[in-house]
């Protein structure tokens, strides 16, 4: 073939595709440029699909005085538009025969024979393929049944193709094929059209769904909403009470262990553990054996009440800003029976870690030197 050399087909297509869907270029090229294909072929290509087809090239934004000028002049433009849209077609079903009589698949890539044989629906081609997995994608049309995986193979950006597809047919589980640093927008994209929608079951169950309906709602959501995740509203019901430090919505869980995890998470005080401890002592079912640990005299209600505030005490301690010494002083200094050995339980449970465990031991040492 005489003349320049024709630039990239592949990055032609793409071009002529997303253009012809209304894509911006500008993204088209940025698309193509984070794909790993170089800036010169990425022009090259683009002005040879606007020689090819120029009705694909945007033209400016017409001011007011020429878009005046237009109406005056548009019964006559419409003859001349007329004239030049056949012109142009007829160009180009002469370039694309010209292109087509000069077809050889000797020295073609799998992807070019890829190319040809769904721009001409010729399944024929794909024995030119020498990849294995190509060829059964060739010989089973694979830019119809799946044409983001299409683009995948050629390639080109998938991830826009996906989104934009599961976006389209609303569908959530479609966003797994977009990459994992765009899938969370992927799925708040889908999400946001059941919002729109104000139909939560669009989600079709899907807990992960759900999860991202609420949080996209959450404002206007309370624990009713959690009903329409069935069996698994414990997550959800856990969700809406720490966001409104509302510890009666964790009574409404079924579980005695999943109530004591709720209210866990929303108790801000000291003051507040003991009366809870009083009540649901059993959730967690502490035992002597378990602790490696035993007050002499001391019953099983106790020990369990004791080891329901020394967990409660500790998360207090690691996730809210209180102290270790702000516990024991106010164990100490409590007139309820069982916390009298909670200085004891402390020392025993630190005394224990070995001097290679400096996750928790230095400040715990200092906070509990000297007690007995």
């Amino acid at each position: 073939m005489a003349g320049n050399k024709k630039p990239n087909e592949n990055v032609i297509s793409y071009i002529e595709q997303h253009l012809e869907k209304g894509v911006d270029l500008k993204k088209v090229k940025r698309a193509l440029a984070d794909a790993g294909h170089p800036i010169e072929a990425i022009e090259e290509a683009a002005e040879y699909v606007f020689r090819v087809k120029p009705h694909l090239r945007k033209q400016p934004k017409t001011n007011m005085i020429v878009y005046g000028i237009i109406i005056v002049l548009i019964i006559a433009a419409a003859a001349v538009f007329a004239y030049f849209k056949i012109t142009q077609t007829v160009k180009y079903v002469e370039e694309v025969q010209k292109v087509e009589k000069i077809v050889t698949f000797e020295g073609m890539s799998d992807n070019e024979v890829l190319l040809y044989a769904s721009k001409t629906n010729d399944t024929s081609a794909c024995k030119h393929v020498k990849d294995h997995n190509k060829y059964y994608y060739c010989t089973g049309s694979i830019w119809e049944t799946d044409y983001c995986f299409f683009q995948r193979i050629m390639g080109l950006p998938g991830d826009v193709c996906y989104s934009d597809q599961a976006v389209k047919d609303l569908d959530f589980a479609e966003c797994r094929r977009v990459s994992r640093a765009l899938r969370e927008q992927c799925q708040s994209d889908v999400v946001a059209q059941f919002s729109s929608r104000n139909d939560p079951s669009l989600c079709d169950g899907s807990v992960s769904c759900l999860d991202v309906y609420y949080a996209l709602n959450k404002a206007s959501l309370d624990a009713d909403f959690c009903d329409i995740y069935g069996s698994e509203n414990a997550s959800c019901l856990l969700m809406v009470a720490v966001d409104r430090s509302d510890r009666k919505i964790c009574n409404l869980m079924s579980g005695a262990a999943e109530r004591y995890d709720c209210n866990k998470e929303i108790i801000n005080d000291l003051d507040s553990v003991v009366p809870f401890c009083e009540t649901s002592y059993a959730a967690r079912n502490f035992t002597p054996g378990t602790v490696g640990w035993v007050s002499p005299g001391q019953t099983l209600q106790d020990f369990q009440k004791l080891m329901c505030f020394y967990d409660l005490s500790q998360d207090l301690v690691w996730k809210k800003g209180f102290t270790c010494r702000q516990v024991l002083d106010y164990a100490q200094g409590s007139s309820v029976g069982y916390l009298s050995d909670f200085a004891r339980l402390y020392k025993h449970f630190y005394s224990r870690q070995s001097e290679d465990d400096e996750g928790l031991d230095f400040a715990y040492w200092r906070c509990i030197s000297g007690v007995a």
